[in-house]
C-alpha cells in the first residue's frame, strides 16, 4: 500500500504541473489578447483624433473663407496702383 500511495502522489505531482503549464499558457494567451486589444483600441483612437483634427481644420477654414476675398481686392488695388506708380516714374 505504501507503493500504491507513493505513486498516486507522483502522478498528483504530475497532474498538478501539467495543470500549472495549461494555466500559464492560458494566461499568456489572455495577456497577448489584451495587448493586442490595447494596440487596436489606441490606433482606433488616433484615427479618430485625426479625423477630428481634420474636420476642425476644414471648419475653421471655412469660416476664414470670407476674409479671403476682402485680402485679394486688397493685395489686388496694391497691386495696380504700385504698377501705376512705377509706371508714372519711368
Amino acid at each position: 500500500m505504501n507503493i500504491l500511495s507513493i505513486i498516486g502522489n507522483l502522478l498528483g505531482i504530475g497532474k498538478d504541473a501539467l495543470n500549472n503549464r495549461a494555466e500559464l499558457r492560458r494566461l499568456k494567451a489572455q495577456q497577448e489578447h489584451s495587448i493586442l486589444e490595447a494596440q487596436t483600441k489606441a490606433q482606433v483612437d488616433r484615427i479618430l483624433s485625426n479625423t477630428d483634427s481634420d474636420n476642425q481644420i476644414d471648419l475653421i477654414t471655412a469660416q476664414d473663407k470670407k476674409h479671403t476675398l476682402k485680402d485679394e481686392v486688397i493685395t489686388y488695388l496694391f497691386l495696380v496702383v504700385s504698377t501705376k506708380i512705377i509706371n508714372c516714374t519711368f
